[in-house]
This record gives C-alpha cells, sequence and structure tokens, in this order.
C-alpha cells in the first residue's frame, strides 16, 4: 500500500510562510519545511517556533499534535 505524505516548503517574501504553512496543514499537509527564526534564503521560510506554538495552542482548530517539547524551543 502506498502511504503519500504531503509535504509543503514555504519562504517569507510577501510575509506568509507561516499563515500559509498553517493552512496547508488544514487542508492535509503532514510536513511543514521550516527553520529555526524562519532563517533562510531571500526572505527566509516559515518559523518552526511559530508554527509549532500555533499547533499547540489552536489544537482544537488544527485537529493535529506533533512530538516536539515546546520548553525546549527556546534553546535552539
Amino acid at each position: 500500500m502506498l502511504i503519500l505524505v504531503v509535504s509543503v516548503h514555504c519562504h517569507n517574501d510577501l510575509g506568509l510562510a507561516v499563515a500559509n504553512s498553517l493552512e496547508s496543514l488544514k487542508r492535509g499537509a503532514r510536513q511543514v519545511e521550516c527553520t529555526i527564526n524562519g532563517i533562510g534564503e531571500r526572505a527566509g521560510n516559515a518559523s518552526l517556533e511559530e508554527v509549532v506554538m500555533a499547533i499547540k495552542t489552536r489544537n482544537g482548530f488544527f485537529n493535529l499534535t506533533t512530538n516536539i517539547n515546546t520548553t525546549q524551543i527556546n534553546k535552539t
């Protein structure tokens, strides 16, 4: 059986990388490629800490979880 995981990789050229990543999760993507503090080429990428905290604090809305220990994010 083929298992397909939809992934999203958004750049922040228009300041929408996190918003587009979260919308992709709402619509079925299950992998978000992101970076610490959104640091990346051009205008950057989706910010890991913003995506993770949105999922954690709006769990009822996204109906998703991560295995990320959010108490340790600041150490990165």
